[in-house]
């Protein structure tokens, strides 16, 4: 079986990945994981940290013009 195919695939979407072009999915997540020797959930939690810190650059500032905190609860901080 030919892998250099193969390797030249995961090659382009680690790429992706590097450049911000291409999410972590679990699918990479477990190649990943694999070839570094960690564990698959820690690759998500990279992607979902970076998606959040994506999301509140954004809209943080919205977020905190039209939410108001629950008046029920202690004075709420930041989003982050």
């Amino acid at each position: 079986m030919d892998r250099e195919p193969r390797r030249e695939s995961v090659s382009r979407s680690a790429e992706k990945i590097i450049r911000g072009q291409r999410a972590i999915t679990a699918d990479a997540a477990l190649r990943l994981s694999r070839y570094f020797g960690t564990r698959p959930a820690w690759w998500l939690d990279l992607q979902s940290h970076y998606d959040l810190e994506r999301a509140a650059d954004e809209i943080e500032g919205r977020i905190t013009r039209t939410v108001k905190p629950c008046p029920m609860l202690p004075a709420a901080g930041p989003l982050k």
